[in-house]
């Protein structure tokens, strides 16, 4: 009876993957908003600027909004591969 249970599963260890896997994909995604929030309220409110960054506040929007398109679709992609 337990092998037949078994062999109905993808894997013993499935469960533990799809949680570390939507763990990933919201951490991912929450970034990604983050980096847009703080991107373009800096460029729209003209904010200050945390004092160990080096460039001036183009770089600061510009690398925040980069990383925001760029962690946007990774949460999807990994939250789309989790689902299957």
């Amino acid at each position: 009876r337990v092998r037949a249970a078994r062999g109905c599963w993808k894997s013993e260890r499935a469960g533990g993957r799809r949680l570390l896997g939507g763990l990933a994909a919201t951490a991912l995604g929450s970034l990604a908003c983050f980096c847009t929030l703080v991107g373009a309220g800096t460029w729209l409110v003209g904010g200050s600027l945390p004092t160990w960054w080096p460039g001036g506040a183009a770089s600061w929007v510009g690398a925040n909004l980069v990383l925001a398109f760029v962690l946007a679709p990774a949460a999807w992609r990994v939250a789309t591969r989790n689902a299957g």
